[in-house]
């Protein structure tokens, strides 16, 4: 793990802790630099993170304070296809891009598809109720059959795979996912408040019909400190 990651997690859990209350001076740049035995880079690259998640606040004159006890991270748990719903209602999504794309070779490799394969994409950001950081960007993507219902997906709300139903009648019968860890590269740092390099999480899901073909994909990168996925599963009792 990166050095200033470590150290970020570190304050972060002290100050949750109340080792540093709301409103009070937090120890200098200098201090923590000898008490972690870490450069001067390092400990400013973790307090910038904490500034930029409203947890620190950095006044002149005043020095360092704690301004809020920091959230933990989003915990997103899945047993059923209807609990993919409640992503959706407890979170809000804002939609920064919308197009028609073309799958090259390399994204039909990232996205599992047919090159030269068209879809309408949709993308922006997640955020949960009293966050001002985002929780995460996402790109969600559907068939070709859906590009002239481009408008109606747009006006209506709820979660995309919804959308479909109500507007073509294309229902998830079954929705696989895969969650790899990557890195995040500057233009993701920019739009999700975090810095580059970061640890994050990139969910990948496949919405298919009763054939097993995909009608949507989506893409949701999340900087691992914001988001944790639980998975619930149950022994099968057979009956003779």
């Amino acid at each position: 793990m990166v050095r200033y990651i470590r150290l970020r997690e570190t304050l972060a859990k002290e100050i949750a802790d109340g080792r540093y209350p709301v409103g009070q001076r937090f120890p200098t740049d200098l201090e923590l630099c000898e008490r972690f035995g870490v450069s001067r880079h390092t400990v400013r690259e973790a307090l910038r993170d904490l500034q930029q998640s409203g947890v620190l606040d950095r006044q002149r004159g005043a020095g360092t304070i704690v301004a809020a006890l920091p959230l933990p991270p989003y915990v997103q748990t899945v047993a059923t296809l209807s609990e993919l719903d409640n992503y959706a209602a407890e979170t809000r999504f804002e939609m920064l891009e919308e197009g028609v794309i073309v799958a090259r070779e390399q994204m039909a490799k990232q996205l599992l598809c047919k090159v030269g394969s068209r879809w309408l994409r949709f993308a922006g950001l997640r955020y949960r109720e009293g966050d001002s950081n985002p929780l995460c960007w996402t790109e969600v993507l559907l068939g070709k059959e859906l590009i002239p219902h481009r408008q109606a997906l747009i006006s209506d709300t709820g979660p995309f795979f919804d959308r479909v139903r109500r507007i073509k009648g294309f229902q998830a019968e079954t929705v696989e996912q895969r969650i790899s860890a990557i890195v995040v590269n500057a233009k993701f740092a920019n739009l999700l408040n975090c810095s580059e390099g970061a640890p994050a999480l990139l969910v990948h899901r496949r919405y298919m019909n009763a054939k097993g073909q995909p009608f949507e994909i989506s893409l949701s990168y999340h900087p691992s400190d914001r988001y944790v996925a639980s998975t619930q599963l149950t022994r099968r009792q057979l009956k003779f």
